[in-house]
């Protein structure tokens, strides 16, 4: 369940409320697995789409 687009953003969503919380001075022992989560995600994130547009219009 978590191997999907949503399941990654939702380890990202909670990843981001727990690095926040260990800022914030709770479980500092779980930074460094935390950011090793979110690097192995951002290594396997697919690259963005990229919008493609239509050329200008001649307007003559």
């Amino acid at each position: 369940m978590l191997d999907t687009d949503a399941g990654r953003l939702a380890l990202l969503y909670t990843a981001a409320r727990l690095l926040h919380r260990i800022d914030k001075g709770d479980h500092p022992d779980l930074a460094t697995p935390i950011k090793k989560l979110v690097e192995t995600l951002r290594a396997a994130a697919r690259p963005p789409l990229r919008v493609v547009t239509a050329p200008p219009r001649d307007e003559r």
